[in-house]
């Protein structure tokens, strides 16, 4: 591998664009919290509720934008047998997400230096709209654009909504790079010719991310703000 450049030499290729997963990268879920939550809302075994939700399929048709939100609540409803308003469930299921604070560090040196970013997720309507309401600076205030396995209407590892992240980006993909935690996701990017990291920690990202890009990038606040003042 050449030597990543000074920043002092620092030329952004405007071919290159960065896409970041969004659950267990940009922020931190637990399914078992959604289950735990309905199980207490309505008044149903853990298990009942975990099989209604995702055994049954339910929860993947919800991602896929085969259901509205309004489907989902009245279809789970049903499911459980259950007296619920269909707001209190969704926000059952939503209330799951804690964010990765680590990895803003890194989001912030992308965007000074000018790399353009985007999410590529597999989420749900509910869960994308209770993350927007946090106001989280993960979320928002970096990225160009967000595609969302419930709007593509195809979820990762199918190739459908990488073909519409590529036609998003405006890019090759030899000039994309893709982080998610999960093998089958980064696989199937990989497959298409996209530059991938198998997400872990924010120094392993960083580690790989910053060479493909040319520069290097610090994992700790202080030290990025030299790297982003010395690139801008």
């Amino acid at each position: 591998m050449p030597p990543t450049k000074p920043v002092e030499s620092f030329k952004l290729d405007p071919n290159k664009f960065v896409y970041f997963d969004l659950g267990n990268v940009l922020v931190h879920f637990d399914h078992d919290i959604a289950v735990q939550n309905v199980a207490q809302l309505s008044g149903r075994e853990a298990q009942v509720v975990k099989e209604a939700i995702f055994a049954s399929g339910l929860q993947d048709r919800l991602e896929t934008g085969l259901m509205t939100s309004a489907q989902f609540a009245d279809t789970l409803i049903g499911k459980l047998e259950c007296q619920l308003s269909s707001q209190p469930l969704l926000e059952a299921i939503s209330d799951i997400f804690k964010p990765n604070a680590g990895i803003v560090v890194i989001l912030e040196q992308l965007k000074r230096a000018g790399v353009p970013m985007a999410v590529l997720s597999n989420t749900c309507e509910p869960h994308w709209l209770w993350l927007l309401r946090q106001n989280w600076p993960v979320i928002t205030g970096w990225f160009d654009f967000y595609v969302l396995s419930y709007e593509a209407r195809s979820m990762k590892p199918d190739e459908g909504i990488y073909q519409v992240s590529e036609q998003r980006s405006g890019r090759q993909p030899q000039h994309l790079f893709f982080t998610d935690d999960r093998a089958d996701n980064v696989s199937a990017a990989a497959a298409r010719g996209w530059a991938t990291h198998q997400f872990r920690t924010v120094e392993a990202l960083a580690a790989q991310l910053g060479p493909w890009l040319g520069i290097e990038l610090s994992t700790t606040a202080s030290a990025a703000t030299n790297v982003v003042e010395s690139v801008a």
